[in-house]
This record gives structure tokens, C-alpha cells and sequence, in this order.
């Protein structure tokens, strides 16, 4: 998706031309995810990474496509520390000279997050 993104923001006429458009077209990328959005080695600020019924969702919501690209560019899908968690420090454990320190996720409700 970063290469096909890179290649578009080049102007790299195939590709342009294979879509029959022009550099003044909006482009964004996203990958789509049937069940699971994977490690966080495979995301990337570049390109979001969401679950296919979140998006669906997000698209039937709106008026515009436009508004659905930018929900996903400015990352509006993910949860936000304050507002909808907060991280709780648990009493860290020791063993020996070793010590872990404990954060405990708290939802700020109790309903699914699931933001349009």
C-alpha cells in the first residue's frame, strides 16, 4: 500500500493511467481485515489497519467518502488514552532484584468502543 501510495504521489503515469486518473486525485490507503488487525510490527502511520466491519460501518454512516478518508488518515477508529481508557498502575511484583511494574487497562464505559 506504501509503494502504491508512493507511486501515485510521483506521478507515475502506468498508474495513472491504468486508473484513468490524474495527479489531482485524493488517494489513501487501507487495509482491511476480515477478524484481526494483526501485531504492531504490520502497522504503519502511513496505512491504517481495520477491521472490515468497522469500515463498512464507517462508510454507511457518512456522506461522503472523503469524510471516511480522513477518519482513517487522523486514526479517529483507535481508542484514546483519557477518553475512552485510562491505564491503571498496579502494584508491581519482585522476585529476587527483579521488578515488574503492572498497568491495568480501564474502560472509561462500558459499552464496545466502536467509534464513528
Amino acid at each position: 500500500m506504501r509503494q502504491l501510495k508512493r507511486a501515485f504521489t510521483d506521478n507515475h503515469n502506468p498508474l495513472l493511467d491504468r486508473l484513468n486518473i490524474d495527479s489531482s486525485y485524493k488517494i489513501e490507503g487501507v487495509v482491511v481485515s476480515q477478524n484481526w488487525i494483526g501485531y504492531d510490527n504490520v502497522h504503519s502511520p502511513e496505512v491504517p489497519v481495520i477491521r472490515s466491519e468497522h469500515l463498512i460501518a464507517k462508510i454507511n454512516s457518512t456522506e461522503s467518502l472523503r469524510s471516511t478518508m480522513e477518519w482513517l488518515q487522523n486514526r479517529e477508529y483507535l481508542p484514546k488514552k483519557g477518553e475512552h481508557f485510562t491505564l491503571v498502575d498496579e502494584d508491581p511484583i519482585t522476585i529476587g532484584n527483579w521488578t515488574l511494574k503492572m498497568h491495568a487497562i480501564e474502560l472509561s464505559n462500558s459499552e464496545n468502543f466502536f467509534p464513528l
